[in-house]
């Protein structure tokens, strides 16, 4: 993107520090795709947060001057426009990551990927397809059919809750009355 910012190939900077260079690795990823995952020694400093101030507050003053920071996105856009932003505040040694944690993580560089707990939205999901399923258990007396309609919605609501399927909402895309306009999930 910008041309005069020099850029660090992830496999050489993984060398280098393999080899004992002390390398400032800076992720400027939201902190949620931080703790979802990162390279290791990586300090997560989320991009609009980002400034000349701030890196010497979390480093010292020869960061970025005297000795190289290396700035990691998921793709490296991010982390271009980071470097160019850090440029203009005096900081010449701010340098992208190639291809960012994406291409970092596809050469097989050390990270650290943690499970995450489910979106508030699949959380209802599950809570409410499992209720469902609990009803279903006292609705079987009344008529199958009752049960049977009760049923499906609560197994669509767990499965899509657990491996985000989401084949429930596909099925009401599908209804007469969404036709007529564009479905909200994009199928």
């Amino acid at each position: 993107m910008f041309a005069f910012i020099s850029t660090v190939e992830p496999r050489a900077l993984f060398n280098w520090t393999r080899a004992g260079e002390r390398a400032c690795l800076i992720d400027v990823r939201d902190r949620e795709e931080f703790a979802a995952a990162h390279a290791v020694g990586a300090l997560s400093m989320p991009a609009h947060t980002v400034d000349a101030d701030g890196i010497a507050r979390l480093l010292d003053r020869e960061a970025g001057c005297d000795r190289p920071i290396y700035l990691l996105s998921e793709s490296g856009v991010r982390a271009e426009q980071v470097a160019y932003r850090l440029h203009r505040q005096g900081l010449l040694n701010a340098m992208p990551v190639e291809g960012g944690f994406a291409r970092w993580r596809a050469e097989g560089l050390p990270h650290r990927r943690v499970e995450r707990i489910p979106s508030i939205e699949r959380q209802v999901w599950i809570a409410v397809g499992a209720v469902l399923l609990i009803v279903l258990a006292k609705a079987a007396l009344l008529t199958p059919w009752f049960a049977l309609l009760i049923g499906v919605l609560g197994v669509g609501l767990v499965v899509a809750g657990v491996d985000r399927s989401q084949w429930l909402a596909k099925w009401f895309c599908r209804m007469p009355w969404n036709r007529t306009r564009s479905p909200t999930f994009g199928y």
